[in-house]
Order: structure tokens, then C-alpha cells, then sequence
């Protein structure tokens, strides 16, 4: 594919790799990706370009990163390759998503702390642990997809994260899921299935604007009486889409009373 220098999204594979060398003319470019083209370094022509918003990178190779840190205007970072510590330079990052086949990383990096205008946080396919203490510095974030990952435990301090609407925390190894997730109150998209979680906690229903709530494939060994009587509320009389194993609530005949039904009037769908 041929591109003019006012070109603003340029796709760079294998088969157009010289194009890298040539990346400075493209004055209005906004997107960028490069694709398993043997990439060794960001090249500093592309520092050049203050319109680029988004740089996709994917390669088999680590990357020397030292130019990264000069793309200030960068909102959108999508990696696959080497985590680079000069991510704590772009101030104004809003996306990033990286995964690795290899991998590498087993914490969150505390590089990725700083950015405080990040709003979409995506690591999958990683070793994870835990989501730590320090996450509360990213006040602003929407989005928290870690799937795929060894999260065992986190942080309380998750309740701070007002602006949350998604946590995607499946393919983990959860037990247990902290109280202090009830607290975010905007939260619509809640994801925990394949996990090691026995029990599913009452405060869920406290999830005001939750409109997917998914414990599939968990060893769930035990759903309370209350949850167990406002599933089944949901099914029969608000006439919503539910995906529930019944013969886990197959022991309960009565609707409770003293449950405000209102509450739960934004859910969608309820996996288990």
C-alpha cells in the first residue's frame, strides 16, 4: 500500500518495513502500528511527529524503548514485546494494553503508577499476582481487563477507583473476593469466571449499575439464601437474561421481603 505524507493511520508489516526509515515525513499521522518487521529501537523520526496518538508495536524481539519517552502526545500504547520502563514519561497516556507469550511480567509495573490520565489498563496473559496498593494513583481509570494472569489477591484499595465500570479479573487464581469491591458504585461489568472462587458474596447486589456479573467455571460450592431468592426474583418477574445453574437454587421457595429490588433493575446477565 502506497501512503501520502497526509496519510494519518500507517500500518508497517514485514512487507513494507522500509517505510520505518521514512516515518518522519508522515507530518499528520495519528495511528501507527508495526508489525513483526525486526524492529530493534523506536527510531527517533517518529519522535518528530507530535500528532501520533497511537503506536501499536508487536514483535518477537525486545525492543529498545529509550525514544519512547519522548512521545508526549501519545494516548494509546498497545505492546506485545518487552515492557518499557519510559511508559512512566507519557504524562498523557489514557490506553494501554500489553500481553506477552512470554510471559514476563509478574507484578504490575510500578512504571505504569504514574500515569495518572490512564483510563483503560489491559495486561493479559501474564504471571500476575496481585493488583497492589499503589493502584489508588490511578484515580481516573474506567477500565481493568487482567485476564489470563496469577492474581491472587487485591488490594482494598481498589474501592477508590470511583470511575471504574469494568474489572475483568478472570483466568486468575481467586478464592476469595475482597468487600471492598462494593464500593464501586459504577461499576457495570464484573468478570471473575475461571477462578478458584467458592462462594459468591452477598454484596453484590450492592453493585448498583451492574449489568454483567460472570462467576462461570468457579468451584461454586455455595450461593447465600438471599442471592439464591433474588436470582430467581430476577428471572421470573423482571424478565432479564440469566445464564444460572439451577440446581444450585433448587432449595428456596420463598421471595424475600425485606430486599430492595430496585437496586438490581440495570442487570443483564448473570453468569454462573
Amino acid at each position: 500500500m502506497n501512503y501520502s505524507i497526509y496519510d494519518k493511520d500507517i500500518y508497517i508489516d514485514y512487507s513494507n518495513k522500509n517505510l520505518i526509515t521514512e516515518i518522519g515525513t508522515f507530518k499528520f499521522m495519528e495511528e501507527l502500528s508495526i508489525i513483526y518487521t525486526e524492529l530493534q529501537d523506536i527510531p527517533l523520526n517518529i519522535t518528530k511527529i507530535k500528532t501520533l496518538q497511537k503506536l501499536q508495536i508487536f514483535s518477537n524481539k525486545n525492543i529498545d524503548f529509550f525514544n519512547l519517552k519522548y512521545l508526549k502526545n501519545l494516548k494509546t500504547l498497545i505492546l506485545n514485546c518487552n515492557f518499557p520502563i519510559e511508559i512512566k514519561y507519557l504524562s498523557n497516556l489514557e490506553e494501554l494494553r500489553y500481553s506477552n507469550i512470554n510471559y514476563n511480567l509478574y507484578e504490575i509495573p510500578t512504571s505504569i503508577i504514574s500515569l495518572r490520565n490512564l483510563k483503560i489498563l489491559k495486561i493479559t496473559s501474564n504471571n500476575i499476582t496481585s493488583i497492589p496498593d499503589e493502584i489508588i494513583n490511578l484515580v481516573n481509570l474506567e477500565k481493568i481487563i487482567l485476564y489470563n494472569n496469577k492474581i491472587e489477591l487485591i488490594s482494598s484499595n481498589i474501592q477508590y477507583l470511583k470511575n471504574l465500570i469494568q474489572l475483568d479479573l478472570s483466568e486468575n487464581k481467586l478464592k476469595i473476593l475482597q468487600d471492598e469491591i462494593k464500593f464501586l458504585s459504577n461499576l457495570e461489568i464484573f468478570n471473575v469466571s475461571n477462578n478458584n472462587i467458592l462462594f459468591i458474596p452477598e454484596w453484590i447486589i450492592y453493585l448498583h449499575n451492574l449489568k454483567e456479573l460472570n462467576f462461570n467455571k468457579n468451584p461454586i460450592e455455595n450461593i447465600s439464601n438471599k442471592l439464591k431468592k433474588i436470582i430467581k426474583f430476577e428471572n421470573k418477574k423482571i424478565e432479564k437474561t440469566f445464564l444460572i445453574n439451577y440446581d444450585i437454587l433448587n432449595s428456596f421457595t420463598d421471595i424475600p421481603t425485606d430486599i430492595n429490588y430496585d437496586i438490581l433493575e440495570n442487570i443483564l446477565t448473570i453468569e454462573i
